[in-house]
């Protein structure tokens, strides 16, 4: 009778085993989503069918809250991240970087917007991202550890591999601490950032004798520039090629002008500066924007 009433007791302990291993085995499957499934892949930035450091909301856009879906000054447009750079890759959500810094010092730049002022806010691109030349004086942002920042891209840093950013001294104080010397960060393309002024044009020459234009303070990547004699109804628009330093340079000779300089960018803004003549070294300081100013009206 004895053996017979301990039965009972076994079974009982066998299925309360069973209970606790099921129950583990619960929780490990959960522990085993949360890492390595759609949840713990956002968590990490990687996003279901995306390349890892990138994260994503249906659609391709970033999700609310992760580091691409800031906004920029004013909370404007300027904060949106970019569809795709001026280089090769695509920034999804910002792109994954590890983020070193420099001083530009007094150098001119791969983009020969130098000599740049102490403290201000620049990016050198790698390779991958400078899109021969076509990244020049557009903006970025950048997100750290310590915070934002924005700044203009002004210069190639060919030595950088793709995963890599540049950042001026200034620039990189914002978004993490200088010790290490390097951070992890992203960054993405500004769509229409805040403008510091209006248009400037410095002309020049290339060594074929071709009339050359650098645009200053446009924003946006350009997409074109082109030049046509003004005064006539139909107007002949001579298309300019972009060098790899960012200038804008004439595929014939066009004479000393003057003509009207048309000025096109990558989000369809489209700015026309009149009756300019082309002596090589003049710089002009023009009272047209690129987009997103209003003049002020009297009273």
């Amino acid at each position: 009778m004895r053996s017979l009433a301990r039965k009972p007791a076994r079974g009982n302990w066998i299925w309360l085993g069973g209970a606790l291993c099921a129950v583990a085995g619960l929780a490990g499957v959960a522990v085993s989503t949360a890492i390595g499934g759609p949840a713990g892949q956002a968590a990490r930035g990687t996003a279901p069918g995306g390349a890892p450091g990138t994260a994503r909301a249906p659609g391709g856009h970033p999700a609310a809250g992760a580091p691409g879906a800031g906004t920029g000054g004013g909370g404007g447009p300027g904060g949106r991240p970019g569809p795709a750079g001026p280089g090769r890759g695509a920034y999804l959500a910002g792109t994954l970087a590890v983020a070193v810094f420099y001083d530009p010092g007094h150098a001119v730049g791969s983009c020969e917007l130098g000599p740049f002022p102490a403290g201000g806010r620049y990016a050198s691109l790698p390779p991958e991202r400078f899109g021969h030349g076509a990244a020049c004086g557009s903006y970025v942002t950048v997100q750290g550890p310590r915070g934002q920042v924005r700044a203009e891209v002004v210069d190639l840093c060919p030595g950088c591999a793709a995963n890599m950013i540049n950042l001026s001294r200034a620039a990189f104080g914002e978004v993490a601490d200088p010790e290490p010397g390097s951070a992890r960060v992203r960054y993405w393309p500004l769509d229409n950032p805040p403008l510091p002024g209006p248009l400037i044009l410095r002309l020049g020459q290339s060594r074929a004798g071709l009339p050359t234009v650098q645009v200053r303070r446009h924003g946006n990547p350009l997409a074109a520039v082109a030049m046509a004699v003004p005064g006539t109804t139909a107007p002949l628009w001579h298309d300019f090629s972009l060098d790899a330093n960012g200038i804008w340079v004439a595929r014939s000779h066009l004479g000393p002008g003057p003509f009207n300089i048309r000025i096109t960018d990558t989000r369809g803004h489209q700015a026309v500066i009149g009756r300019v003549t082309l002596p090589p070294g003049r710089v002009i300081r023009t009272r047209t924007w690129m987009y997103g100013h209003r003049p002020r009206q009297a009273g």
